[in-house]
């Protein structure tokens, strides 16, 4: 039986390895376990009210306030930073102007330096499932198309335009947004399109969102009121729709991504595989995945994993209009170099092979580590002090 046991156990965002050190009291073979977390999404720290230390059995431990944990409340994510074995992120260094931590996580910003500088934080890159997002093979398609027929690729974008009642033509730039309507994503900054509409030339914007920020959600609503309903520039969908969503990616000729902050996601990778040429600020994972447009650069000069787009670095109107700009010069003026860049991207090699011998190397060399050992937090107070329900866990 113990050669059944699981070696390696991989978690996600809110765990807390010290309920599997507390498991090993009772059964030696947990000794052997090494824990991988993968932080997926740092701004949500996992926390919790303190009865759940009691319901996991964890409450001898105590609390540990260097994560930001108080008598009535305590951080999963917190704790599965200072206590797993290894632990993987996209951009694991913090401090760098290009990968900002989110404000939530600031009070994490001690525990994921002291791990970097231990070797036990990591960055992987996340990466596109091949046979999951396969303009070849996507059946959402009005038509599949590959590197070498992208001129089938249109389309996609003329059946986009008819599905939304856009006017339908190839050479009007069609720009597009999939992601959630909230302020980390940089939604602000599509402000900057309607208020500059005129002088950018006539565009077309297709937004599907998830719905979040209502402030976002009223301004998206208001440009569809007042814009001409016989030429209509811009229409949006607040809903989750997947096969809208790969219609989108295949259809569009210019991807928006204007993250305020972005320490994970591949929508910018998505949107690179399906031919659409992203519009993105350098930060987080669109530092390490995709590469600015310099005229004369040559884009057969292989970057493992990074594509090429327009990237803008200050969170401004004025820089994100700047790179729209230049995409829509491109796009209006070169299309010889705008289809060199579209194959470009999809020749890149933006899915999972090499990531996956990185995984396999960290897993490896995760079971060659000594135990680590939890230490002892600052003693909880007694519950009837705190203001917890007794009833409720308060999650957040």
């Amino acid at each position: 039986m113990v050669s059944r046991y699981h070696s390696r156990i991989r978690l996600g965002d809110r765990p807390d390895p010290g309920m599997v050190a507390a498991l090993s009291e009772f059964d030696k073979r947990f000794e052997a376990v090494r824990f991988v977390l993968f932080v997926h999404n740092i701004r949500r720290l996992g926390k919790f009210g303190s009865r759940a230390l009691s319901l996991a059995e964890q409450d001898s431990n105590g609390i540990y306030p260097g994560i930001g944990e108080g008598p009535d409340r305590v951080s999963f994510l917190g704790r599965g930073l200072q206590f797993a074995d290894q632990v993987v992120t996209v951009n694991p260094d913090f401090s760098q102007e290009d990968n900002p931590l989110p404000g939530t996580a600031e009070v994490l910003r001690d525990v994921l330096a002291r791990r970097l500088a231990e070797g036990r934080l990591h960055g992987i890159v996340s990466r596109v499932d091949s046979s999951e997002w396969d303009p070849a093979t996507d059946a959402a398609l009005s038509q599949r198309f590959t590197d070498r027929t992208l001129g089938l690729r249109v389309a996609n974008k003329l059946a986009l335009q008819a599905r939304l009642r856009l006017k339908e033509d190839k050479d009007i730039p069609l720009l597009g947004v999939v992601n959630r309507l909230i302020p980390e994503n940089g939604f602000q900054l599509l402000s900057a399109i309607e208020k500059h509409r005129a002088e950018l030339g006539e565009i077309q914007l297709v937004l599907l969102a998830a719905p979040g920020d209502m402030d976002y959600q009223r301004a998206v609503e208001r440009w569809e009121e007042e814009q001409d309903p016989h030429q209509p520039w811009v229409k949006s969908r607040l809903l989750f729709d997947d096969n809208l969503a790969r219609m989108i990616y295949a259809g569009c000729d210019i991807y928006l991504l204007p993250a305020k902050e972005l320490p994970g996601g591949i929508n910018q990778l998505l949107a690179m595989r399906y031919g659409a040429l992203p519009v993105a600020r350098h930060t987080g994972a669109i530092a390490k995945t995709v590469r600015s447009y310099e005229p004369g650069m040559s884009l057969w000069k292989d970057v493992p994993g990074m594509g090429v787009g327009f990237k803008f670095h200050a969170f401004s109107d004025k820089e994100f209009l700047g790179a729209l700009r230049s995409a829509l010069e491109v796009f209006r003026g070169n299309p010889s170099v705008w289809r060199q860049m579209q194959v470009h991207n999809m020749q890149a090699r933006l899915t999972w092979g090499q990531a996956v011998a990185d995984y396999l190397e960290l897993y490896a060399n995760a079971l060659g580590l000594p135990p680590r050992e939890i230490p002892a937090g600052e003693p909880l107070v007694d519950r009837k002090s705190t203001r917890l329900n007794s009833s409720h866990l308060v999650i957040s």
